[in-house]
């Protein structure tokens, strides 16, 4: 039913599309063309299925959308392709590097930045006081000021003469190796108990309540009843107070601490050791393969053999100890003494061979029960300066070669002022031997 007139207005037929014939003449293609506008070539357009992007654009500086409408002129300006980042290549010449190594700008290199690697940490901040970020980021300045460093908690050292003590609170330094261990943790804590109760009698009565004004801090003092408004030219005052709350927490802290060894200590009573009292049984030794015998008979031989001794400087050898041997000083005679009234085996002065080089430490010792080696160097002149120097040298020498303060080697020290009593070297031996 369609009029043959349309046909003369410029219209095809329906099985053709209804599709005005005069649209060609108007720039317009055929329907399965995609109803494009022949006219829009002119314009710099081209056909849908090539995406419908303008020629033009070329011109003006743009690629094809398959390769991202980048425009191409960016890269007189200075960008690079998609696929490269989008980083403008100016960049470098403005002192960046790639995307694919993290944007960081060269010129920080310049002002004082490392790279993001290692850890984007300024290196003037060291010139300003400031540790790298794997120590902890904390300023040394810090310790200018009066503060300590974060391990020490950061309390103002200014509170000593409060009387403020360094405690360690890091609970990992609290794992205990065996009941020995523990008991020693109970004394400690019952002597910084005592302390803080004889500080707290010093402490001013009421508590310090901070609190947050926007960016400021408003501190209140609260007795009792009564709470009033704390000005801050009375932070003597406010720092008392900190302290006593501080030590009221710590206080508390520990008595949790000793409840809870008490506890362990009651269920694991060793004050007879009984794998040691089964050991002592000749009869049990001997089932076990004779080990606890043969651990003492190779400490007694060992004792026995003879060794490489400290030739250097013979007539430095004044003191007498024990077993007929001369030693160095007194302190080293109180060593000896000590070592030899416990049953620790010891060497005087033994030859140490290390890798390219060779020590003699003052004491080899050897643990009773099971045999491992310790070393013992007493330091006895850390009041001069090139003797300190001497000793750090020594030390260092000992932990490049795997022997370690705390571990497997035994320091001491002494001034003219502090020297080296008994009761120190028993509470050593007791530690690392008994």
């Amino acid at each position: 039913m369609i009029p043959t007139a349309f046909e003369k207005c410029g219209y095809e037929r329906q099985e053709e599309g209804m599709i005005p014939t005069a649209f060609e003449k108007r720039g317009y293609e055929r329907r399965e063309e995609g109803m494009i506008p022949t006219e829009h070539k002119k314009c710099g357009y081209e056909r849908q299925e090539e995406g419908m992007i303008p020629t033009a654009f070329e011109k003006r500086g743009y690629e094809r959308r398959e390769e991202g409408m980048i425009p191409t002129v960016l890269e007189k300006c200075g960008y690079e392709r998609q696929e490269e980042g989008m980083i403008p290549t100016a960049f470098e010449k403005r002192g960046y590097e790639r995307q694919e190594e993290d944007v960081i700008p060269m010129e920080h290199e310049k002002c004082g930045y490392e790279r993001q690697e290692e850890g984007m940490i300024p290196t003037v901040l060291e010139k300003r006081g400031y540790e790298r970020q794997e120590e902890g980021m904390i300023p040394t300045a810090f310790e200018k000021c009066g503060y300590e460093s974060q391990e020490e908690t950061e309390i103002p050292s200014l509170l000593r003469k409060y009387g403020y003590m360094q405690y360690n609170n890091r609970r990992e330094n609290h794992m205990f190796a065996n009941y020995w261990e523990i008991q020693n943790r109970v004394k400690y804590i019952k002597e910084e108990l005592s302390h803080i109760e004889a500080v707290e009698k010093e402490m001013p009565a009421g508590e310090l309540i901070v609190a947050k004004n926007n960016k400021n801090y408003k501190w209140y003092f609260h007795n009792q009843n009564t709470t009033i408004y704390l000005p801050k030219k009375e932070i003597e005052l406010a720092k008392k107070l900190t302290l006593k709350k501080y030590y009221q927490l710590r206080k508390e802290e520990l008595q949790r601490e000793l409840q809870a060894c008490q506890m362990y200590m009651q269920k694991a009573d060793c004050k007879k050791d009984m794998l040691e009292k089964m050991l002592d049984n000749a009869e049990y030794e001997r089932l076990l393969g004779g080990r606890r015998h043969s651990v003492k008979k190779e400490l007694e031989n060992w004792m026995n053999e003879k060794y490489e001794k400290n030739g250097s400087h013979p007539e430095n050898l004044i003191v007498k100890g024990t077993q007929g041997k001369f030693l160095r000083s007194k302190s080293e005679a109180i060593i000896d003494k000590v070592l030899y009234t416990n049953g620790i085996p010891f060497r005087y002065e033994d030859k140490l061979v290390l890798e390219n080089t060779f020590l003699y430490p003052d004491f080899t010792t050897r643990h009773p029960k099971t045999g491992q080696v310790y070393y013992w160097e007493h330091f006895g002149l850390m009041d001069q300066p090139e003797y300190i120097n001497r000793a750090c040298q020594k030390i260092k020498m000992y932990c490049e070669n795997g022997i370690i303060p705390g571990i497997n080697l035994i320091l001491t020290y002494e001034t003219k002022e502090n020297p080296l009593s008994i009761d120190q070297v028993e509470k050593i031996v007791k530690e690392y031997f008994l």
